[in-house]
């Protein structure tokens, strides 16, 4: 884990950071307009924040089920495991293909995990029961749930401002769209290297520079690549992330649209997942304590009390890994 780092920045590297977290993969250029300073010192900051950790990778958002490829998530209460058994588990998971996140936890679950499947038989047959036979004797209960909708926005807690949020939203109807292996494997490279130069993208992909941005432009207009973000170490800024499981009343559309728009200004709240599970919503959010947490939860329920029934919640401790390419190449950039 890093060092606290929040004294080290500066109303600078604040907006700096804001910006990569609209586009990571903006042009030192362009982001030297947007931040105002020079190409030169922009190159410095940007290289410091990532010594420091404030910058850990900068990744793609790739939309996986224009992939023909839904999230699967399991929610466990573990029971008689230790350091050891836990190790086992997080080992188990970077040997499967299609793992792309889990997380350790406390309130209403212990374990989080999430893995890219077609469809539930394909989930069972390929993850779920190799998992369990493996390790159903550390499982005391599970919930599973599949992501309908899974909106992202950028950050707004590290510089305030009145721009509207860039949203993100992974999921909808699978497809099974026209792309070949070169296209794939753009898109492995990006999922966490979203700043790799062209050039480098195309060495690694046999290509050509002017290949990888055509397909890279094709892919983000048919909404594949949906956008480029930063990744770090929440605690090296003091910050802590926290989950709430929303259960509905009802599920008026007008009013959930209300809801969800409600969240996405929020400067706390990362995501919003609508799912297909025992709740209907899930909210993320990335805070400076829990005490805030549960301030916003309190704000959302009394401006919504007509569609919130009741909400659990968590406070993740450890994250794994977060991908959102399955088989996609570990970060790359050089600090």
């Amino acid at each position: 884990m890093h060092k606290d780092s929040r004294q080290e920045l500066d109303k600078m590297d604040r907006k700096i950071l804001y910006q990569l977290d609209r586009d990571a993969r903006m042009p030192l250029s362009r982001l030297s307009k947007k931040v105002g300073i020079s190409k030169e010192s922009l190159h410095y900051r940007i290289r410091r924040l990532r010594e420091r950790g404030n910058i850990s990778k900068f990744y793609t958002i790739i939309n996986t089920a224009k992939l023909g490829l839904y999230l699967f998530k399991m929610y466990i209460q573990l029971q008689n495991t230790n350091e050891e058994t836990e190790k086992e588990m997080i080992a188990h998971l970077y040997a499967h293909p299609r793992y792309a996140w889990s997380c350790f936890s406390s309130g209403r679950w212990d374990m989080l995990i999430a893995v890219w499947a077609k469809d539930p038989l394909d989930f069972d047959e390929s993850f779920l029961s190799g998992f369990m036979g493996k390790f159903s004797q550390y499982v005391l209960s599970r919930e599973l749930s599949i992501t309908k909708h899974n909106i992202n926005q950028n950050r707004r807690w590290f510089y305030a401002t009145d721009e509207a949020p860039v949203l993100s939203d992974v999921g909808g109807r699978s497809e099974e769209p026209d792309l070949d292996e070169t296209d794939r494997e753009i898109l492995r490279i990006i999922a966490n290297n979203a700043r790799m130069p062209s050039s480098r993208i195309a060495e690694l992909a046999k290509t050509t520079p002017g290949k990888v941005r055509h397909r890279m432009k094709m892919m983000e207009r048919n909404g594949i690549i949906l956008a480029y973000k930063i990744s770090f170490d929440l605690r090296a800024y003091g910050y802590e992330f926290c989950k709430s499981f929303i259960y509905l009343k009802n599920t008026d559309p007008k009013r959930l649209k209300q809801l969800l728009g409600h969240c996405q200004h929020h400067p706390n709240i990362l995501n919003e997942v609508t799912t297909f599970g025992s709740w209907d919503l899930e909210l993320e959010f990335e805070v400076p304590n829990f005490e805030y947490f549960h301030k916003s939860m309190k704000e959302i329920r009394d401006n919504f009390g007509d569609l919130i029934k009741s909400y659990d919640s968590i406070l993740i401790y450890k994250e794994y890994k977060v991908d959102y390419m399955p088989g996609c190449y570990p970060a790359l950039e050089e600090k």
